[in-house]
């Protein structure tokens, strides 16, 4: 399997910017699926062709990526995923999907 990557270590938000991570937490219900359905269970993606499956169980399906570490380095350090050729997080998407992830990463 080849991947290609999109490679966006850029500084997310401007020195002295309050992280929204602070004042809202981000739901996985109402804030991390909706932007997992649009960006990462795709046609060729994590549509059930490539772990995790993210077309259903989308949270129980997370969790190798996540234990491993995987889903981190991926999606938040690197910001590799999704992969090039495919829409990118926005950085409000980014900022939901780092904040549900630090803040405990919780099926709420």
């Amino acid at each position: 399997l080849t991947s290609c990557e999109n490679n966006h270590v850029e500084e997310v938000l401007p020195e002295g910017t309050i992280n929204p991570c602070d004042t809202a937490p981000a739901k996985f219900n109402t804030d991390i699926i909706p932007i997992f359905n649009a960006k990462c269970a795709t046609s060729g993606c994590h549509d059930g062709s490539n772990d995790p499956d993210m077309t259903a169980n989308i949270y129980a399906n997370l969790g190798t990526s996540i234990s491993s570490g995987t889903f981190k380095t991926k999606v938040l350090d690197e910001r590799s995923m999704p992969e090039v050729g495919s829409p990118e997080l926005s950085t409000s998407e980014y900022l939901k999907v780092k904040c549900w992830f630090e803040n405990g990463h919780q099926d709420n």
